[in-house]
């Protein structure tokens, strides 16, 4: 993935690591239908993401216990759940009790299908394990430590470890990266690193977004950190 051509380069692939921005960008519509068909997307979009909350928080639910909390019409929740399970994300779980003693059919996340890579960037120390779509850990590494004059040998290792991972992992289909801040997502760069001011000379969109083989997210560490929390919390709860 790491090579040092410029003028075939494609795009960056990264943007902000956001539940709501887990969609490619809005598709091009006729004339006149693009208001209306792009806010149709980020609703859906949004819809989509609430139902896969609900199932981080309550693990296993049926499909009228997700439409009843999260306001939405058994239709529609029907077309999401639809859609995340033709994508390997939700799983059917078998027969469970529903409301007046109805049998319904139970909904989770798959954590079998799909796996990424998280690779954490600190001052002077890189982190990269392999994890399934619950966030649990299935394999982490200790890179070695960093100063500020073994920077670059650190990316070069980096992206040896991750073409390793790649290479004998086929289930993983993203890279997450919590990078040290404040991180400039239109240039890609770091804008202020102390102590360590090479970090400032990493472009994370050229070194990783670009040439990947599976669309990497880039985020700066404290942001990474918060929704990390987030999610964490969630699970922590369902364990108690």
């Amino acid at each position: 993935m790491h090579e040092n051509s410029e003028a075939s380069t494609p795009q960056p692939t990264t943007r902000p690591l956001s539940f709501d921005h887990l969609a490619p960008s809005t598709p091009d519509f006729p004339d006149g239908h693009t208001h209306a068909a792009a806010s149709q997307s980020v609703v859906s979009e949004r819809n989509r993401s609430r139902t896969l909350w609900h199932l981080y928080h309550y693990d296993i639910s049926s499909r009228a216990q997700i439409a009843k909390t999260l306001g939405l019409t058994p239709a529609a929740i029907t077309k999401i759940t639809a859609r995340l399970i033709d994508a390997g994300i939700v799983a059917e779980t078998g027969d469970m009790k529903g409301s007046k003693r109805r049998r319904s059919i139970g909904l989770k996340i798959d954590t079998e299908r799909f796996h990424f890579i998280g690779v954490k960037f600190a001052r002077s120390l890189v982190q990269i394990g392999v994890f399934d779509l619950k966030g649990t850990r299935l394999s982490l590494e200790d890179m070695p430590r960093v100063s500020d004059d073994t920077i670059d040998a650190a990316i070069a290792a980096t992206h040896k470890t991750i073409d390793s991972l790649l290479a004998n992992d086929p289930d993983i289909v993203a890279i997450g990266m919590a990078v040290p801040g404040p991180y400039l997502h239109g240039t890609g760069y770091a804008a202020l690193v102390s102590s360590m001011p090479h970090w400032r000379n990493i472009n994370f969109q050229k070194e990783f977004g670009q040439n990947c083989p599976v669309p990497v997210f880039i985020e700066q560490d404290a942001r990474a950190g918060a929704l990390a929390q987030r999610l964490l919390e969630v699970l922590m709860t369902q364990e108690a």
